[in-house]
């Protein structure tokens, strides 16, 4: 057999007897943050001439190495007759030499390109999605609701989440129609899908899933995380302000009867040339519904060479033709030569509407006194004291929607745990990734047939796995800190929706924790209306958390990172909500079910022991529940393959070829003598030797298919679904 190695495109001389073993594992693929790739044992290859040619002559230590640094990765290949068994990189790790010989030893790795690794300590904060940007006001709230993240390629969302704000808080409303909802009340979130695109982009990676390109993947968000509303940034802040330049400058002489100033008309953009002034009527046009507080500085020189009595000026704005406030008086003091000079600033507060008018007027004095009167520097702005935060009609900078401190890495592998996603690079691109839950990450149906290869002599060993895995699977969420959240943890000592599986084995006393740290998000009622939403909040010491009509005392909470399912579902009977005066039969839900009237998933991993809502005739608002959450959906035959009394590793020797090594795929079970396995392991797979080779391998059991139940939601007590409890309901 012909074994060839290149180093950098260099082929060295090798001895017959040269030993190159390989090693490949799917724990590669189950642990992605400790994925190491294809490794060797140390080989060994003579010092040849021409070895010592690409090597630059690095054997020799008194002098300059030539053309060859030891410190860079270098690219390296095996081929076996032929075939390429082995393509990542080599290390020289040292030069020996008996006095008559010597030799280079090597080590040979598959291409060590990790994802995690590779994005290090970089933050969410460290992704850009300005190109989301948008302005915050209804026609873009409702936009998001009906053109789905996902389907439309919207990639935000705003979802009916209750952060503390007054239309959310009240417990109980005389009609399912009692409370309206405003702009103010929706925060963006962010699809799932495009922080893994942008994660994934940004560190140069490209990934094939058929799970992550699903419908109901995309369905997934990142809800606003951050305490309160956005304050501006400076850059916003200056592209807000704004002046409003008179032209009204020019000397009025005798008895001045109402006058209107002109704007100028080189007011900077977008409020003035914009199209926000009207040139003819000199008003200006409100151009969103926002709190506008208007600066007018006024000022007033007498140009007369008379002295005067004391005499009063007035200005005043006006919105749509009436004058907004009271007048805004000028007192002029006795005597006033010529050429003094009296300035005076007025602040005034407007709520308006898209499409208000406003202009400024002026008016007073007295008969035959000539003055010159300048307003100058009036201003908008978006507060006039402290720093301003966004209100409606700003534009949204969706990198304020991003939790901070949350590592890349992490919130990948938040995902993976979730999931059980198994990620698999590709063998001649590997940044390229297969990304896949365990359940479709094998295809039983595309196996290769190793019996022939089977080599029987050399044995095999049956290891029941049982014994060597843990008694417990503990699956939960952050605790994220809100009321709900902190009254659940205290009755049940465990996070909401967590699952612990307690498998058989009487061997083992171990636990085994796979912990996400996105928050979960407890889902609670709004009696009698069938909408629930997520609750954000904490309840001080004054307020309570039940009680008829009445307004929580609550204060928020910083919701930080969590993951919700949304949709944008028809209410189950005639029920509307109101925004922006507009009623609507449907509202943008989110959280952990994907339909809390007809529900086929929930993101929780087991069915939550205590629910904050429940089934109401009268208002025909009829919940129900299901089972198919992330443990049963996505480990349950996964944990089963390790803790089932039929669960076992084999090990065994087969004869593999280049050929076979080539194609090698963790995703293709294995068949050997009418048994299915999925392949863990080979193990120091001789390049140079024809040999057998050993193989760990998991047998593939034949497990009865998990079947979902939905139920309708009453007080559960106990009754079981399967082996979890059903939940209590709680009306809150």
């Amino acid at each position: 057999m012909i074994t060839e190695l290149y180093i950098d495109g260099q082929r060295l001389d090798l001895s017959d007897d040269i030993d190159i073993r390989l090693t490949y594992s799917i724990t590669d693929i189950e642990n992605p943050v400790e994925r190491k790739g294809t490794v060797s044992r140390t080989i060994e290859v003579p010092g040849t001439p021409h070895n010592d040619n690409v090597f630059g002559s690095i054997y020799r230590f008194d002098q300059w190495v030539i053309g060859f640094d030891p410190s860079v990765r270098v690219n390296a290949y095996v081929l076996q007759n032929g075939v390429e068994v082995f393509n990542g990189i080599a290390q020289l790790l040292a030069v020996k030499s008996d006095g008559q010989f010597k030799t280079y030893e090597l080590g040979l790795y598959g291409e060590n390109v990790n994802l995690f690794k590779q994005l290090g300590d970089l933050e969410l904060t460290d992704l850009d999605f300005s190109e989301l940007n948008h302005e915050w006001d209804a026609p873009n709230v409702v936009d998001a609701w009906t053109n789905s993240v996902g389907s439309t390629g919207n990639d935000y969302y705003y979802p009916a989440i209750d952060y503390g704000q007054a239309s959310f808080t009240r417990t109980q409303a005389p009609s399912p129609y009692a409370d309206v909802f405003t702009t103010a009340d929706f925060y963006p979130a962010i699809s799932v899908k495009k922080y893994v695109d942008k994660i994934m982009s940004g560190a140069g990676f490209t990934y094939v899933s058929d799970f992550l390109t699903s419908q109901w993947f995309k369905q997934l968000i990142v809800p606003y995380g951050i305490s309160g509303v956005p304050y501006i940034t400076q850059e916003q802040a200056q592209t807000n302000l704004f002046f409003i330049r008179l032209n009204n400058d020019v000397p009025l002489n005798g008895i001045i009867t109402q006058t209107q100033y002109e704007f100028g008309t080189d007011t900077p953009s977008p409020y003035f040339n914009g199209g926000n002034y009207n040139t003819s009527t000199y008003k200006f046009i409100a151009p969103a519904d926002r709190t506008y507080n208007f600066q007018i500085r006024v000022t007033i020189t007498n140009i007369d060479n008379i002295p005067y009595s004391p005499y009063t000026f007035t200005t005043a704005l006006r919105k749509n033709g009436t004058i907004l406030v009271g007048n805004l008086d000028i007192v002029i003091p006795a005597p006033t030569l010529a050429n003094n000079t009296f300035t005076k600033d007025f602040f005034i507060q407007d709520v308006a509407n898209i499409g208000d008018q406003y202009d400024v007027v002026f008016g007073g004095g007295a008969p035959f006194i000539d003055i010159k009167i300048e307003a100058e520097n009036t201003y908008w702005l978006n507060q006039i004291e402290g720093t301003p935060k966004m209100q409606p009609g700003d534009d949204w900078n969706m990198n304020e929607t991003i939790v901070p401190k949350v590592k890349q890495s992490d919130f990948l592998m938040y995902l993976v745990r979730m999931f059980n996603l198994f990620i698999m690079p590709d063998k001649y691109d590997p940044k390229k990734l297969y990304i896949e839950p365990f359940s479709d990450f094998y295809d039983t149906s595309n196996y290769i047939d190793w019996t022939s290869r089977w080599d029987v002599e050399k044995g095999y060993e049956v290891v029941p796995c049982g014994y060597m895995n843990p008694k417990t699977y503990k699956f939960s969420y952050k605790d994220a800190g809100g009321y709900f959240e902190k009254r659940y943890q205290s009755a049940y000592q465990s996070s909401y929706g967590s699952r612990l599986y307690v498998s058989s084995n009487e061997f083992s006393n171990g636990e085994q924790a796979e912990d996400v740290g996105f928050g979960n998000s407890v889902m609670v009622g709004f009696s009698p209306s069938p909408r629930i939403y997520a609750r954000y909040y904490d309840i001080d010491s004054k307020g309570t958390a039940s009680g008829g009509d009445v307004e929580l005392d609550v204060k928020p909470v910083t919701p930080n990172l969590r993951i919700l399912y949304h949709e944008y579902i028809p209410f189950p009977s005639e029920t509307e909500f109101v925004f922006e005066g507009n009623e609507y039969t449907s509202y943008p839900y989110a959280g952990n079910l994907d339909n809390p009237y007809n529900p086929t998933t929930d993101l929780c991993f087991g069915i939550p022991r205590e629910l904050y809502y429940q089934s109401d005739e009268t208002s025909g608002a009829i919940y129900r529940y299901t089972n198919n959450n992330l443990f049963n959906r996505f480990w349950l035959d996964y944990v089963k393959l390790y803790t089932d009394k039929d669960a076992k590793k084999v090990k065994l020797f087969v004869q593999l070829t280049p050929v076979d090594v080539l194609n090698l795929d963790f995703r293709k079970p294995i068949y050997i003598n009418g048994t299915l396995f999925y392949l863990l392991s080979v193990n120091d797979y001789d390049a140079n030797s024809d040999e057998s080779t050993s193989v760990e391998l998991l047998k593939v059991l034949d497990l009865a298919p998990f079947t979902p139940t939905v139920f309708e939601l009453t007080s559960g007590t106990g009754a079981f679904i399967s082996d979890e409890p059903k939940p209590q309901t709680i009306i809150q």
